[in-house]
């Protein structure tokens, strides 16, 4: 989760998962500590025949049988060495050997935590038309689930790290004049605004909105997500009203590609403002955008818009296609630092030469990380909902009904968890159920649904009171839920857990002492986490946890030194990143001129933001 991962507990109970090709493989159902296993063996793998093949398949075939011998050796590397000149041997001959990437999606799935790339190799296998869809199905449901933690993750971190830079630099504006370049705050409030509408603060987003001027560049930008935020509000009115006047304007614009992007932008916000009788227009006018792009700037815009539209569509496999066409790189916007801020940072003796920090100030747009949970969620949910009539597995039913509670599809997700823990006969899978429910229940009543979560939570620690994962569990998603855990929970839990546990006490705690003392406690104990599962290659969701506890802590280098280890496997950390680092420059002279620098302020949007798409996909 970061802030609350539901797949962690799997490695508390049952260790690192390890798989050995040639024995077995094991495929986890289920995400956690009560999930079920299967085991398939080697021999039940779908293998490649042996008819008479040009020498480069041959060898192909031979090097992906030799990379089978080094994982059961555990040779991880050098097995995917193996796969990977097979790959390129099998490209050459025009061929296809699905079964290497299988075995190559496993690898990158259990031993790299490449979650990405694991999810792509499987989809290449299901290709096939033979292919053996149960065992890719189950691996390629779980890479998706993976991947919706991942990016829900990082969007949480993303919306609370550039809205603290956007205020740091907004403060620091007020207190040393010519810090902030005049054409900088115009954007500075519409990404701010941007970021209260994603964390679903209308109030403080309709405030900084309405301060972008009509002559400001992002002016209509900040208009049509001004008549979101109204319509999110339950202010209709004011939002039908702007969004007639933001389509008046297309009229007066005499570029016709400007008036082009601008057309996709307003028939997106008619889908986010629930108006889903205009997808085809909307579909339409983004296709058009895509064509007409005349840079990666507005190319990437398109594509997130365009991506958007299939979503609310229901079809989330160009929705996805799309969205993988972005260079993620590429900023939204980019305004150059004003000269006193930039010979501030460069004359300062604190800069790292070796971090190589951009002195322009990139903005990016963090909803096309909202956009990607979303999707990979509803990927996950549709590939279990094809495997449950084939295996049957109240496993599968608990992930249908996880994807829904992630997604915020709280009326399909209650009944679902609710029937599990009535008709479950297993105690242990029951009590995961009922973990879950809690979170269902707590987010569906705001009067009520706290005091039942605790209910129904307290009862299982009762009945389970020397089970370390079901109090790990609960600390850890009081937390994320609440902010912070209540004194009287239990907290003899485990240490990645216990860490992030102390990571919103001290996120949330006002006395400076006490507040430090959580924070490096969070550290240590995600850093023991590290140790006991060995860090070779990191779980991202700890090390997104991780970087949090030194953010909060000021060591801005020392989390944006994890965000770059981060970047290649995941490019789309590059917004993150940027803000990091900008805010570790904003640190250098702030203390120094103008007293304490103010604590990051920072909410949790695992539980409380979703995208808002109508009623969301069918």
């Amino acid at each position: 989760m970061l802030p609350s991962p539901f797949l962690q507990s799997e490695n508390m109970r049952n260790g690192c998962l390890a798989i050995s090709i040639l024995v077995a493989v094991i495929v986890c159902v289920g995400e956690g500590p009560f999930a079920k296993t299967s085991e398939k063996s080697a021999e039940t793998l779908p293998r490649e025949p042996l008819e008479s093949a040009p020498d480069s398949l041959n060898e192909a075939r031979r090097l992906t049988e030799h990379a089978e011998i080094l994982l059961m050796q555990d040779n991880w590397e050098s097995a995917l060495d193996n796969l990977n000149e097979a790959t390129r041997l099998v490209k050459e001959t025009a061929q296809w050997l699905p079964r290497l990437h299988l075995l190559q999606g496993i690898i990158y799935q259990d031993e790299f935590k490449n979650y990405r790339q694991a999810a792509i190799d499987y989809e290449i296998y299901l290709a096939k038309p033979d292919a053996d869809e149960t065992i890719a199905l189950k691996r390629l449901a779980r890479a998706y689930f993976d991947l919706g933690m991942l990016y829900k993750s990082l969007f949480n971190t993303a919306v609370n790290t550039e809205a603290d830079y956007y205020t740091y630099k907004l403060q620091l504006a007020e207190l040393l004049p010519g810090a902030v370049a005049p054409d900088d705050m115009p954007y500075l409030r519409y990404f701010r605004g941007l970021c209260y509408y994603l964390s679903e603060r209308f109030d403080e987003a309709i405030k900084d909105l309405k301060q972008v001027a009509t002559s400001d560049s992002p002016y209509y930008l900040a208009q049509l997500k001004l008549a979101a935020c109204y319509h999110r509000s339950g202010q209709e009115k004011q939002a039908e009203q702007i969004l007639t006047l933001v389509q008046r304007s297309i009229d007066r614009e005499a570029d016709r590609t400007s008036s082009v992007m601008l057309n996709s932008e307003i028939w997106r916000t008619h889908l986010e403002l629930g108006h889903m009788e205009h997808v085809d227009q909307a579909l339409q006018a983004c296709r058009q955008a895509v064509e007409l792009s005349v840079d990666k700037t507005q190319l990437n815009r398109a594509e997130r818009n365009l991506s958007y539209v299939y979503y609310c569509q229901g079809d989330v496999g160009q929705a996805l296609a799309h969205l993988r066409n972005l260079d993620v790189t590429v900023p939204d916007s980019t305004v150059s630092l004003s000269e006193l801020l930039r010979e501030r940072i460069v004359a300062s003796k604190y800069t790292d030469e070796d971090a190589q920090w951009n002195l322009d100030v990139p903005y990016y747009d963090p909803s096309v990380l909202q956009q990607q949970y979303s999707i990979y969620f509803e990927l996950a949910k549709q590939m279990y909902t094809k495997l449950l009539p084939i295996l049957n597995d109240p496993n599968i039913e608990l992930q249908i009904g996880l994807c829904y509670l992630h997604t915020r599809q709280l009326g399909r997700a209650t009944p679902i968890l609710e029937a599990l823990q009535a008709k479950s006969t297993d105690e242990l899978f029951r009590a995961r159920a009922i973990i879950y429910l809690g979170i269902s229940k707590y987010l569906s009543d705001p009067e009520h649904g706290p005091q039942e979560a605790q209910r129904l939570w307290r009862e299982l620690l009762e009945r389970f009171p020397d089970d370390e994962y079901i109090r790990s569990e609960i600390a850890y998603h009081w937390a994320a839920l609440n902010g912070q855990p209540k004194e009287d929970l239990p907290l003899r839990i485990a240490p990645r857990q216990l860490g992030y546990v102390y990571l919103q006490r001290g996120i949330h705690e006002q006395d400076p002492d006490k507040r430090l003392q959580a924070l490096v406690s969070a550290s240590l104990h995600l850093e023991r986490s590290r140790f006991q599962v060995g860090y070779l290659f990191d779980d991202p969701l700890l090390l997104v946890e991780l970087t949090q506890s030194y953010y909060h802590r000021r060591h801005f280098y020392a989390s944006a030194a994890i965000w770059r280890n981060l970047l290649a496997k995941y490019p789309e950390v590059i917004q993150i990143l940027n803000a990091m680092q900008i805010i570790g420059e904003i640190s250098i002279i702030w203390p120094y001129r103008l007293g304490e620098m103010p604590n990051p302020q920072w909410m949790n949007l695992n539980y409380t933001s979703g995208l808002s798409c109508s009623k969301g996909p069918p």
